[in-house]
C-alpha cells in the first residue's frame, strides 16, 4: 500500500473527526441476575479445568495516554509495485522516469522513508479515571516526531501484491521534541499496516486508489529512554502526564510503550499539489504490559457486519470497519477506538453523515442498556483524541451487564452500524512474513471472547494462494500450493485445512513447512499465501496471514559477476525496480559495484539487522540464497585486497555501454549548438561542433573495439535511443539528469563539464 490521504490540518480538526441485566451461566445461556455473579470469576463456556482468572493487559486504550494528530510522509518506492518492471528484458528506466509519457508509476525514485510532519499533541488522560481527559497538560502542542538524527523510517512490502494491503514500517524512531531536549524517544518495533478498508464513501468517478483507503498500525516503543534534563519532565512546571508515564514503566524491567496510529487522506495523484505524498495521522501513545501483545488489542472488537443484506454503496463500500473496544472493571469506563471504524462523505469531506447519522449511541445488544453516545460533528474524541472515546459507567451492574452481553453501535435512526463479534482470533506474533524454501515458521494465536480468553474452541486453518493469483498461471497453482504446508492440527475431511482447538489459555499453535514453490510468477520471485483462520462457529473474522516463500537458489562455490546464477543476474533486476539507488551505487554496473567504497557500503547495508532504517530496500527483495550469494562474491578474492579484474564478457558489455554513453551525448551537444543564432558566437559554435564530432569518433571506436574482440555492436534494441529527461547509460553519474536545452552557462557548467 503507499499510504494513504490528507486534507490540511486546521481543515481536519474542524471536520471533526432499565436496571435488569442478564449474565451467562454455566451453560452459556443469558439468564437474569442481580450482580452477584464477580466479573473476576467469569469463566466462558467450555473452559472447565481451565483458570477462571481474568488476566487483562494494557494497551494504549488505557490510562495514562497522550493522543496526537498531524500529517505524515510516505515517499513510497513504485517501480517495484508493477509485475511488468520485473520483466528485464522490456524495462525502461527512462520510461519510469518520464512520467508525462504516460510510463511509470506516481513516485518511480521513492526512497521508501515514512515519517511523521507537523504532528502534535492534541490531548492526554490522566491516570485518574475520575480526571477528565484534557488539553492543559504543558505537553499538548508539543511536536510528535519520528526522526532521529539523519535516518526516517522506512515503509517497505514483503511482495508487490501485498503492497496495498500489509506494507510493513520499519525502524522508526519516535518522540517529543527530538531535535531539542526531547523527554523521551523509543523505537517502533517493526509493524504491518492493518484492517485497510476504503474509508471514503463517495469517490465519484475518481480512480479507486489508496488515496481513498484508510489503515491502522499498531506496535510498541521498545528501548524508551528518557531524559531528565527536559523542562517537560520537570517535578512543578513538567508534563503531569509525562511523569505518570515515566514512574509507571520504572516500576517495571521492561521500557515499552503502546501505539497505535491510524493514516489516511493519502496525495498521490498531483505531483504539483504542495501535499503530494503526505497524508494524515491521528494516534494515541500510553502503557505496555509485558505481556500485551504487540499488534492488536487483546480486549473485544466491533466490526461492521458482514452479513447478507446489510447495505453498501454503488462501489461496494462499506459505512463502517472495525473498532476495539474496552471495558476497565476497575477504573469503571467503556473505552471505543473508533479512530479507524468511520467513513467519510468524500475524501476532502467529513463524516458520512447520510449513512452514520450525527450521533452514534452505544448499547448492549439484549437489554439495551445505554453505554454513551458520540456526536460526530463535535466530540472532542473524534477531532482531539484519535477516535479513542471514554465512557464513565455508573456502577458495577454496569459492568457486569457489559461484561456479559454482547455490545453494539446504532445510528440514530437504529441502523445497526458496528456488531460485536463473538470469537476475535489475532496471530499473536507479526502476521506478514518471508520465508525460504526450508524454513519452519510457527505462529500463535490468541482467540477471544468477549474479552476473555477462549478455550476449547474449534478454529479451521488453511493455506490458500491469493483470491485472484493472477500472476501465478493456472497450470502452476497445484506446484505453487506445495511452497507452504500446515505440519500439525487435525486433518478436515475433503479439504487441505486443519482444526485447531484453544487451550486453556485461548491460544493455539500453528506450525508450517515451506519448499520450493517452483517459480509460479516467472519474472517475480516466489510464491504469495495467505492464510485464512476462521471459528467454527462464527465466520465472522475475514483475516488472514500472509507470507512470501522465495523459490530456491543454490549459493555457487565461486560466485561469479556473469553466468545464471551470477551476481550481474541478481542485481541488475533491483537497479531497475529501485532508481533510487542510483544516487549511490549503479547496481548494473560492474566497475559501479566493485569500487572500494561501495564494496564497504554494500557489505554494510545487506548484513544489517533487517528492522534498522539503514538496511538496503533491494536486500528486503533477496532470498536467503541470492543476498549470501552476493555477499559472498563482494567478499572474495576478486574483489577484496586488489582491483577487480575483467573477463571478456564483461569487457563486450562495457563496450556496448561506451557506445551508448557516446551516443546518448550527441543529441545534447547538437541540440545547444542549433540553439546559436547563426552568425553569432561563431567561437562557440564551432568549438561545441568539434565535440559532437568527437563523440562520434568515441563511439565508433568502441564499436570497432567491440567487433575486433568478438562482439556485435547493437544499435536497434529498445533501450539504445535516450529519452530526454532521462539518466545516462551504465549508471554513470547517477546524480545527473540529461535534458535538451539551449546554450547557456548552467548548461555548460552542470551537465557538459561533469
Amino acid at each position: 500500500m503507499r499510504l494513504q490521504c490528507f486534507i490540511s490540518l486546521t481543515a481536519f480538526l474542524t471536520l471533526s473527526l432499565s436496571n435488569a441485566w442478564l449474565w451467562t451461566g454455566d451453560d452459556g445461556v443469558y439468564k437474569a441476575g442481580t450482580g452477584q455473579q464477580s466479573a473476576e470469576t467469569y469463566q466462558t463456556r467450555g473452559c472447565d479445568g481451565c483458570s477462571a482468572e481474568i488476566d487483562q493487559t494494557v494497551s494504549y486504550l488505557d490510562r495514562p495516554r497522550l493522543h496526537f494528530v498531524g500529517l505524515y510522509r510516505a515517499d513510497v518506492m513504485t517501480a517495484n509495485n508493477v509485475y511488468h518492471n520485473f520483466n528485464m528484458s522490456s524495462f525502461s528506466l527512462v520510461n519510469q522516469l518520464v512520467k508525462k509519457l504516460g510510463y511509470g508509476d506516481f513516485n518511480p525514485e521513492g526512497s521508501g522513508s515514512f515519517n511523521f510532519q507537523d504532528c502534535f499533541i492534541t490531548s492526554v488522560c490522566p491516570e485518574n479515571p475520575a480526571t477528565p481527559c484534557t488539553t492543559e497538560d504543558t505537553v499538548v502542542g508539543r511536536p510528535l516526531e519520528s526522526t532521529s538524527g539523519h535516518t526516517t523510517g522506512k515503509l517497505a512490502s514483503v511482495d508487490f501484491e501485498l503492497e496495498h494491503m500489509t506494507p510493513i514500517i520499519y525502524g522508526m524512531t519516535i518522540g517529543l521534541d527530538v531535535h531539542k531536549t526531547s523527554p523521551f524517544v523509543g523505537r517502533m518495533d517493526a509493524a504491518p499496516c492493518k484492517n485497510v478498508w476504503h474509508n471514503v464513501w463517495d469517490v465519484g468517478s475518481g480512480p479507486d486508489t489508496d488515496q481513498f483507503s484508510q489503515g491502522s498500525y499498531q506496535s510498541v516503543l521498545v528501548n524508551v529512554t528518557w531524559n531528565e534534563q527536559s523542562p517537560l519532565l520537570e517535578r512543578t512546571s513538567g508534563s503531569q502526564i509525562l511523569r505518570s508515564l515515566k514512574a509507571k514503566l520504572d516500576d517495571t524491567p521492561y521500557s515499552v510503550l503502546s501505539i497505535k496510529f491510524n493514516v489516511d487522506h493519502y496525495q498521490q495523484n498531483n505531483e504539483s499539489d504542495p501535499f503530494f505524498l503526505y497524508g494524515r495521522v491521528t494516534g494515541s501513545i500510553g502503557l505496555a504490559s509485558i505481556d500485551s501483545p504487540k499488534y492488536f488489542v487483546r480486549d473485544r472488537v466491533l466490526q461492521f457486519d458482514r452479513k447478507p443484506g446489510v447495505p453498501v454503496n454503488a462501489y461496494g463500500r462499506r459505512p463502517t470497519n472495525v473498532a476495539p473496544f474496552k471495558v476497565d472493571t476497575k477504573a469503571l469506563l467503556a473505552v471505543f477506538d473508533f479512530g479507524n471504524a468511520l467513513s467519510r462523505s468524500s475524501f476532502n469531506g467529513g463524516w458520512n453523515i447520510d449513512q452514520l447519522g450525527r450521533v452514534l449511541n452505544i448499547r448492549t445488544r439484549l437489554s439495551g442498556r445505554p453505554i454513551g453516545s458520540v456526536h460526530l460533528e463535535s466530540s472532542d474524541c473524534l477531532t482531539q483524541r484519535a477516535g479513542v472515546c471514554e465512557f464513565q459507567l455508573a456502577s458495577q451492574d454496569d459492568i457486569y451487564v457489559i461484561d456479559n452481553e454482547y455490545v453494539d453501535v446504532y445510528s440514530e435512526s437504529n441502523d445497526l452500524l458496528l456488531r460485536e463479534v463473538d470469537h476475535y482470533i489475532r496471530p499473536i506474533e507479526r502476521y506478514v512474513n518471508k520465508l525460504d524454501a526450508g524454513d519452519r515458521w510457527t505462529v500463535r494465536f490468541f482467540v477471544n471472547q468477549r474479552g476473555h480468553k477462549a478455550c476449547a474452541h474449534t478454529v479451521r486453518v488453511e493455506v490458500q494462494l491469493l483470491p485472484s493469483h493472477y500472476y501465478t498461471p493456472a497450470d502452476k497453482v497445484d506446484r505453487a500450493l506445495k511452497g507452504l504446508w500446515i505440519t500439525n492440527g487435525k486433518d478436515v475431511e475433503n479439504s487441505s485445512a486443519k482444526h485447531f482447538e484453544s487451550d486453556c489459555s485461548g491460544t493455539f499453535t500453528v506450525e508450517f513447512e515451506t519448499a520450493d514453490p517452483g517459480n509460479p510468477r516467472q519474472i517475480v520471485d516466489g510464491e504469495v499465501y495467505q492464510v485464512s483462520y476462521v471459528p467454527e462457529i462464527d465466520n465472522q473474522c475475514f483475516t488472514y496471514l500472509y507470507a512470501r516463500v522465495f523459490d530456491y537458489f543454490e549459493v555457487p562455490d565461486t560466485p561469479h559477476w556473469h553466468g545464471e546464477r551470477g551476481v550481474e543476474k541478481i542485481l541488475k533486476l533491483y537497479d531497475n525496480l529501485f532508481p533510487v539507488m542510483r544516487k549511490f551505487v549503479a547496481l548494473s554496473d560492474f566497475f559501479s559495484v566493485t569500487k572500494p567504497w561501495n564494496v564497504h557500503f554494500l557489505n554494510l547495508s545487506m548484513t544489517l539487522d533487517e528492522w534498522q532504517p539503514g538496511y538496503m530496500p533491494v536486500t528486503r527483495d533477496l532470498s536467503r540464497g541470492k543476498k549470501e550469494t552476493v555477499l559472498k562474491w563482494l567478499n572474495s578474492a576478486q574483489i577484496v585486497g586488489k582491483k577487480a579484474a575483467m573477463d571478456l564478457e564483461q569487457l563486450k558489455k562495457s563496450l556496448q555501454t561506451a557506445i551508448e554513453v557516446e551516443h546518448s551525448t550527441i543529441p545534447l551537444y547538437l541540440y545547444a549548438l542549433y540553439s546559436i543564432k547563426p552568425g553569432s558566437n561563431v567561437k562557440a559554435y564551432k568549438l561545441i561542433r568539434s565535440v559532437v564530432i568527437e563523440e562520434m569518433v568515441h563511439m565508433t571506436l568502441a564499436a570497432n573495439i567491440l567487433n575486433a574482440i568478438g562482439g556485435d555492436p547493437d544499435f536497434v534494441h529498445n533501450k539504445f535511443i535516450p529519452i530526454f529527461p532521462g539518466p545516462m547509460p551504465g549508471g554513470l553519474h547517477p546524480e545527473l539528469t540529461l535534458r535538451l536545452a539551449p546554450l547557456s552557462k548552467n548548461l555548460l557548467q552542470n551537465v557538459f563539464m561533469v
